[in-house]
């Protein structure tokens, strides 16, 4: 267990790293109280309940890392007082409830990682304003709408991963404006129609994942007049059954 106390470490302590170290219980709401904190890896524990509210106090902090965790509740506004905030991964929680808007805030966001928990609704429109983001993960969720036109402005991006959601419609064509990007994963959605002819400039790509997309009444082939054939899923799985070691460490 974290124990309360753990907030009363000198507030010149800049990084708490405690991964895979069978923690269990809560985040101690006292961890807010360490303001020069860059960096939080809490990752890989058996952490339960919601992230405090006080780590909206962390205003010097770069890196929060609580993924693969049992961490429930919702993804709270607070969270968006972190300005200087770089990297923030949830993934592998139970966390619900909607991405906050005021997210797409923090401009200096470059990784959001909320794949595998239980988030809902849509991808909030500012998401779309963070021009330096290199990577966007909400696979494994429950999420909906379409995907908005104004995915093309994600310029920076180098992996979007929206597979294993509830996503309909098309596939924008502004996507293939996206030259960095290197992995782009929509599979198991309900998206239709084609794969746009934008994306064939796309020559940097590395990974691409559809899984079935179901063809429009529309989408034919103009010699034989037959629908579209359903692109089947081509992604690679790997495994690593290698337990991971506790790595604890406080630098100052």
């Amino acid at each position: 267990m974290l124990p309360a106390s753990a907030g009363n470490l000198s507030t010149y302590l800049t990084n708490i790293i405690a991964s895979n170290c069978k923690i269990k219980g809560l985040i101690p709401y006292e961890v807010g109280n360490l303001s020069s904190l860059l960096d939080l890896d809490l990752s890989g524990n058996n952490l339960a309940g919601s992230i405090p509210t006080s780590i909206g106090n962390l205003r010097n902090l770069q890196g929060l890392f609580l993924s693969n965790n049992k961490l429930t509740g919702s993804i709270r506004d607070n969270l968006c007082k972190l300005q200087r905030l770089d990297v923030i991964d949830l993934t592998q929680n139970q966390i619900s409830g909607s991405i906050p808007n005021c997210l797409g805030n923090i401009s200096s966001l470059r990784e959001i990682h909320v794949g595998s928990n239980k988030l809902s609704n849509n991808i909030p429109s500012s998401l779309w304003n963070l021009k330096d983001l290199m990577v966007l993960d909400i696979s494994s969720n429950n999420m909906v709408g379409s995907l908005t036109l104004e995915i093309g402005k994600l310029k920076a991006t180098t992996l979007i991963d929206m597979s294993m959601n509830q996503f309909s419609n098309g596939i924008q064509r502004e996507i293939g404006g996206l030259q960095n990007l290197a992995h782009l994963s929509l599979r198991q959605n309900k998206l239709q129609g084609s794969i746009p002819d934008s994306m064939s400039n796309m020559i940097t790509y590395y990974y691409f994942s559809f899984w079935r997309l179901t063809p429009r009444n529309d989408d034919v082939d103009e010699e034989t007049g037959n629908e579209v054939d359903d692109l089947e899923d081509q992604s690679l799985v790997e495994s690593d059954s290698d337990e991971k070691m506790c790595k604890l460490c406080f630098y100052y």
